[in-house]
């Protein structure tokens, strides 16, 4: 099990301002509140790959070169987070199963929330995607649930 709790990270210059990028699966990984503001500098704010039952809440994640929450991981949960002015999509699901709920992606260069090829089942409900470049919710998986978002 892993927590972080509250980071604050500005102005890196590294793959990711939260990265995990495990070449062995690990289980049970928490972000929860703090602020990743990156500047411009960094590809992702959050970058999870290869980890089981992953919850992100309440975080700010600000001005990523790439995405906001980059997910690679099956199960992730990420609510209550704000996620603005990334160059490309706020939040990029390359991952199946996963609820994305009450979150701001606004202001974002790409879609607000993107899933991407081949994925599926995953619930996107109760967000705020405004002012996305792309538009609001872009989805390919054919059992993935999108409700309730406000564009």
């Amino acid at each position: 099990n892993i927590e972080i709790i509250n980071p604050e990270i500005r102005n890196i210059t590294l793959d990711a301002g939260i990265l995990d990028y495990n070449a062995t699966s690990i289980d049970n990984l928490t972000i929860i509140g703090g602020i990743i503001d990156t500047i411009g500098g960094t590809k992702d704010a959050i970058y999870i790959l290869n980890t089981n039952k992953v919850k992100i809440a309440n975080i700010t994640c600000k001005s990523a070169s790439r995405y906001g929450i980059n997910i690679n991981s099956n199960n992730t949960i990420i609510t209550e987070c704000n996620i603005e002015s990334s160059t490309n999509h706020g939040i990029f699901l390359n991952a199946s199963y996963c609820r994305i709920i009450n979150n701001n992606a606004i202001n974002n260069g790409g879609y607000g929330i993107a899933e991407y090829t081949g994925q599926d089942y995953n619930i996107i409900k109760n967000n705020l995607v405004s002012g996305n470049t792309s538009g609001g919710v872009s989805t390919v998986g054919v059992n993935t649930i999108v409700t309730d978002n406000i564009s």
